[in-house]
């Protein structure tokens, strides 16, 4: 299975742990999946290796059968309007 569609939020370095860190969205069916993803590295490490690593983290992720720990960003139509008058 491979998503159609892999896009990174910012990349940080966290010095704590010596990793780089993103949220990682993958897009499969019309429905968007978003994963926390970390990669350790040195801070001078290359960024293609960097993004590799980060790519295959969010696959592994993404390809387990209950999609472990994601989010799942809801459809502008999935969200309720509520509509609130304000006395004045």
């Amino acid at each position: 299975m491979t998503p159609s569609k892999i896009q990174f939020s910012t990349i940080r370095y966290n010095p704590a742990f010596s990793a780089f860190e993103t949220r990682a969205t993958i897009e499969e069916n019309g429905v968007a999946y978003v994963y926390p993803v970390h990669v350790s590295a040195s801070l001078t490490a290359d960024f293609n290796i960097i993004t590799r690593g980060l790519t295959e983290k969010a696959r592994k992720m993404h390809s387990r059968r209950n999609h472990s720990l994601h989010m799942r960003k809801a459809d502008a139509l999935d969200i309720p309007v509520h509509t609130h008058a304000w006395a004045a």
